[in-house]
């Protein structure tokens, strides 16, 4: 019977010919022998798969997809991966020498961790380094949060974290549930807010990943009209998960709720939390917040009056509320 790998990585390929190679051996070259690679193409149109096909390698299997987007490639691996660990590379991004093990290191050190992501550097298609780049430059961040602080960053101020960089203990992954297939711009968004509804995350500051960025502006986030468009109704279905558990039981102490004149704690369901979220998200500035605020300003009212949760007093201000911010803005 094969022994279980301590780590699991999922690479996942298209038509990036010109850099899978150097991607695929930038994760055979680190330091730990105990893993397994599981490589993807999604139906390349270059010759991607032949180049995989072509490092012989025990711990690695390549895989093809029949048409693209004919199967969702990583939440395919995540259901045949073994590792105790799971890791995540694209085909056009590098992981710098001893990537794996300061992090497996780290998750070791700190059982109550259950992301690690790393420190980024920008390159170009030559591998040289961009880091003023105008837009990527600005998106990784190396911070330090608890769960909860992490999760009022994420709420509003938007993701920060590389998903090239990150490795996860499979027991996470089992909890929140894999990749949402309905997502295309912010899928790793979704994950990291899921995540820490149930775990820490720690971003360690040395930068041990090294992520591509494509002079043609065809990296999948890149700014253009058609990720403008995607990006609000998949925000707003990421801010969601604030309205249910296991986030929505911490929202008094995610947003720091101090007493309120209508506090009233024989409020089953966490109404009222939801309801002063609706009050915090609607009073910001940012579009996704804002309208993130009249759907929980809505559930609020919904999840009340079904269990009668919330006094006149109560109900009579979140409904005046609503009134006033639904007419303002597109929800």
């Amino acid at each position: 019977m094969a022994s279980v790998p301590l780590v699991t990585v999922i690479l996942t390929s298209y038509n990036h010919a010109r850099f899978v190679e150097e991607s695929l051996e930038s994760v055979l070259n680190q330091s730990l022998g105990d893993l397994e690679v599981m490589a993807i193409d999604d139906c390349s149109t270059d010759d991607s798969y032949d180049r995989l096909r072509r490092i012989q390698d025990r711990r690695v299997t390549v895989f093809r997809n029949d048409c693209n987007r004919g199967r969702h490639s990583r939440n395919w691996a995540l259901c045949n991966a073994r590792g105790t660990f799971i890791a995540f590379q694209n085909s056009d991004d590098v992981w710098l020498p001893g990537k794996l093990t300061v992090q497996l290191q780290f998750l070791s050190q700190n059982p109550e961790c259950g992301v690690c992501f790393t420190g980024v550097e920008m390159c170009d298609e030559a591998g040289r380094p961009l880091p003023d780049h105008p837009h990527w430059g600005r998106v990784f961040r190396v911070e330090e949060h608890n769960r909860l602080g992490w999760l009022r960053r994420f709420f509003l101020q938007g993701n920060c974290l590389a998903f090239p960089s990150a490795v996860m203990r499979r027991e996470v992954l089992e909890s929140i549930g894999p990749f949402d297939p309905g997502f295309f711009q912010l899928p790793d968004f979704d994950l990291w807010v899921r995540a820490a509804g149930v775990t820490e995350l720690n971003v360690l500051p040395r930068p041990l990943t090294r992520f591509r960025v494509h002079t043609d502006g065809s990296n999948v986030s890149a700014p253009s009209a058609a990720v403008e468009n995607r990006w609000p109704g998949e925000w707003l279905e990421i801010l969601d998960h604030y309205s249910r558990p296991p986030i929505l039981n911490d929202l008094a102490r995610i947003f720091e709720f101090g007493p309120d004149e209508e506090d009233n704690p024989d409020a089953p369901g966490g109404v009222w939390d939801l309801a002063r979220l609706g009050f915090l998200a609607t009073s910001l500035d940012g579009v996704h917040q804002r309208r993130s605020g009249v759907h929980s300003l809505r559930e609020a009212l919904r999840r009340g009056d079904r269990a009668g949760a919330l006094n006149q007093r109560q109900r009579s201000r979140i409904a005046h509320r609503l009134h006033r911010i639904s007419g303002e803005i597109q929800s």
